[in-house]
């Protein structure tokens, strides 16, 4: 039975994967992806033990599949989007 992951380290994953959301190039897509961020984290509140630990490890996966995301996005970027800012500054990858 694998434990389940600390308060911390729940709140960093979270952090990570709206930064990486933050950073796609796309409006549409980078909105999607921040609001299934913040729905799955809400949907997973009240997890615990096992369960907890398994949506933990999913969350490490979808962090990874966010991350080639953004840098295919930043490979073959989009039209600005009339929603946008127009000062969007470009993240950078890291």
């Amino acid at each position: 039975m694998a434990a389940a992951p600390s308060r911390q380290h729940v709140l960093g994953l979270f952090r990570s994967l709206l930064r990486q959301a933050g950073r796609m190039e796309d409006y549409n897509f980078r909105s999607y992806a921040q609001r299934r961020v913040a729905m799955g984290f809400q949907e997973g509140r009240a997890l615990s033990g096992e369960q907890a630990a398994r949506e933990y490890q999913e969350g490490l996966k979808n962090l990874e599949m966010l991350k080639r995301q953004v840098l295919i996005s930043h490979l073959y970027p989009s039209k600005r989007s009339v929603m946008e800012p127009e000062a969007r500054k470009a993240p950078t990858l890291g």
